[in-house]
């Protein structure tokens, strides 16, 4: 294994069997890992929930502090192979694509107030690139959301305020 990902897989024991579920493995070296902060700019990301886009597919998984997972746009593949792949057809033709922040929106509040980690998952063609985005520190990601909404909130009133100024 190469030492970062070995360092990843002993900071985040739960790392590994969620990405054995895309068929990625720490031991490749094509595999690269980073730990973020969750920002703004992550709330604008949007998952391809399993459609293939240009060679890329990018999933999220929502997970509490242990790394269980709370929620997940990964389609679930419990159905037999061959509506899985119908599903996947029908998804080419008509992906259902949701923000980050769409999905926050859909958790029920006791769920979104338990995750801690935002586990993202881009897969390519021929290697993969997995961000574990952190809660911001001192808050969870409910408490960080509903900041982030009061800030937009008044950015927009300080706009509306400049353009009838004029």
């Amino acid at each position: 294994m190469i030492p970062k990902n070995e360092a990843f897989n002993k900071e985040f024991p739960w790392l590994e069997p969620h990405l054995s579920r895309f068929g990625i493995s720490l031991q490749r070296s094509e595999v690269s890992v980073t730990v973020e902060r969750v920002d703004r700019k992550l709330l604008l990301e949007v998952g391809t929930g399993g459609f293939m886009d240009y060679g890329m597919q990018q999933d999220f998984l929502f997970l509490d502090t242990q790394g269980r997972c709370i929620a997940t746009t990964v389609a679930s593949v419990s159905t037999s192979k061959l509506k899985a792949f119908l599903w996947r057809l029908v998804e080419a033709w008509f992906p259902v694509r949701k923000s980050v922040t769409e999905l926050c929106e859909e958790l029920p509040a006791q769920q979104l107030v338990q995750v801690h980690y935002v586990l993202q998952v881009q897969t390519f063609v021929n290697h993969a690139r997995v961000t574990i985005h952190k809660s911001p520190k001192g808050h969870s990601l409910s408490e960080w959301l509903g900041l982030q909404r009061t800030i937009e909130e008044r950015e927009l009133v300080s706009v509306v305020k400049q353009i009838d100024a004029v």
